[in-house]
């Protein structure tokens, strides 16, 4: 490259490099691959890869919906710093979800009650957002509107909201003189849970206000870790639902000229999506996005870490960290290692990292072939980690499903198989049925199609097929990258 246009590389050897004539320290030991999980990078957007999603979801979209590990507190992270003073990041890691279930507003499904309370919740944060903004006639109406709410029956829930609020990032809402001690309120009895009418209206007050003033003060209420409200039950999935159709009722209320994102937008894993049912939900498909990767966008993804952590150019950034050796079946080491993926960043991340560890432990100068093999264990088992993080409350008993895949022997199995293992490891039919579908939901089994005499065996999952499923004479596959942990044969 011309010295215009930024530094000239050059790969003396895979020991070192050249940076217009100067030697400088091995690619392999400069490059990074990052955190596993974006929660925890703090270098993530110096490597951000932007995609059709991050462009869309800049455009109106509401809803993102991805698997575990498939980007989506990377677009959260991404979008927060895009939009930069519009943005109200809600990451609800450390928030009490039992805030929500103190309002439940009595002889009205639980689901519409939770809708009122994230509205509530969203709709305090924007005011926070716009109060200095707002003329002082709305600005006075809605403190009264607050002032109303701390004094009510459901202070105590109100008290928790406001109180989570200020401790988030530029948000302030305003004191209420006489309640200074709010934090510290109690949620209501269970027995006594209730949204009283006079909070009720209240929420419909103050979001009147704030819609009235919206358009000369846009912000996007950015919400992710809804998933840690998950604990297998009926009742937080109804608090789910709340917090989807809250986004969808004030995104629609608070609208924004096509250009701009949409008023909020939430984050929620896809097998959540998949669990949850309301009225509204297929009115939602305009509005929403599925994160999916093909191949070519994963190996972007370990190409840009690779270009922001060591300053070689895209166009040779594998290369200078991959051997050009083939492997098994003479594969090539992008063709190997995606195929181990299940179609997620997080996947190729962890197994490029690990294989750079190995390879640096054997003084190699570029991660080789056998690297790679001699990580595989490693990751294997990383792999079936994630998968009981993802389908544990979705089953019920995670170490007998992992006994039934070990007890198939093999990789390609048949439905009539699998529920011969699973009831020797314990599982009656319906829990041996349900283990089977969470299982096909993650993509830790799929369809397997057999290509004949002329070959092309291939197994689809879900990641590469969001609507296949498993038929009763589907002969069915264990995902390659779980192989090594569960001991199975080809």
């Amino acid at each position: 490259r011309s010295r215009s246009r930024g530094p000239r590389w050059k790969i003396a050897s895979a020991a070192c490099c050249e940076v217009d004539g100067k030697m400088v320290k091995s690619v392999l030991d400069s490059v990074s691959f990052g955190r596993y999980d974006a929660e925890s990078d703090a270098n993530l957007l110096d490597y951000f890869l932007q995609t059709g999603a991050s462009e869309e979801a800049l455009s109106g979209l509401q809803l993102i919906v991805g698997r575990k590990g498939s980007g989506k507190t990377a677009l959260f992270k991404y979008l927060d710093k895009e939009l930069a003073e519009a943005a109200i990041s809600l990451d609800l890691q450390e928030y009490v979800f039992g805030v929500h279930y103190a309002l439940v507003e009595d002889g009205v499904p639980t689901e519409f009650a939770y809708t009122a309370s994230w509205r509530l919740l969203i709709v305090m944060a924007m005011y926070a957002r716009m109060r200095d903004h707002m003329d002082r006639k709305s600005r006075t109406e809605a403190d009264e509107v607050l002032v109303g709410i701390g004094f009510g029956s459901d202070r105590g829930a109100f008290a928790q909201m406001t109180g989570w609020l200020r401790r988030l990032r530029k948000l302030e809402l305003p004191s209420i003189d006489g309640f200074a001690t709010m934090g510290s309120v109690e949620v209501t009895e269970p027995d006594a849970r209730l949204v009283d009418n006079e909070t009720i209206k209240a929420i419909q007050q103050l979001e009147t206000l704030v819609a009235e003033n919206y358009e000369n003060c846009p912000v996007t209420v950015l919400i992710d870790r809804l998933d840690d409200a998950w604990d297998g039950s009926g009742e937080s999935l109804n608090l789910i639902t709340g917090a989807v159709r809250a986004t969808r009722q004030l995104s629609l209320r608070m609208k924004s000229p096509k250009w701009r994102p949409a008023a909020v937008i939430c984050f929620l894993r896809s097998d959540l999506w998949h669990a949850i049912s309301f009225n509204d939900k297929n009115k939602m498909s305009q509005d929403m996005k599925f994160l999916e990767w093909d191949r070519d966008e994963l190996i972007a993804v370990i190409e840009r870490r690779i270009q922001a952590t060591t300053g070689v150019p895209q166009g040779q950034a594998w290369d200078a960290v991959f051997s050009d050796v083939e492997m098994r079946q003479r594969a090539k080491s992008q063709t190997y290692l995606t195929k181990r993926t299940l179609g997620r960043p997080r996947d190729i991340i962890a197994f490029c990292d690990g294989a750079h560890r190995v390879a640096k432990r054997h003084g190699h100068n570029l991660i080789e072939p056998q690297d790679i093999y001699d990580y595989e264990p490693g990751y294997s088992r990383h792999l079936l980690d994630e998968l009981r993080d993802e389908i544990e409350r979705h089953v019920s008993d995670f170490n007998a499903v992992v006994k039934s895949l070990n007890a198939l022997e093999r990789r390609t199995f048949t439905r009539d198989r699998w529920f011969e293992v699973a009831v020797e490891k314990g599982m009656n039919e319906m829990q041996a049925e349900e283990a089977l579908q969470a299982l096909f939901e993650a993509s830790a089994v799929g369809v397997y199609h057999a290509g004949g005499a002329s070959g092309g065996s291939r197994s689809v999952y879900r990641y590469e097929d969001r609507f296949i499923s498993s038929r009763d004479e589907s002969m069915l596959q264990v995902h390659q990258g779980l192989l090594r942990e569960l001991r199975l044969k080809e």
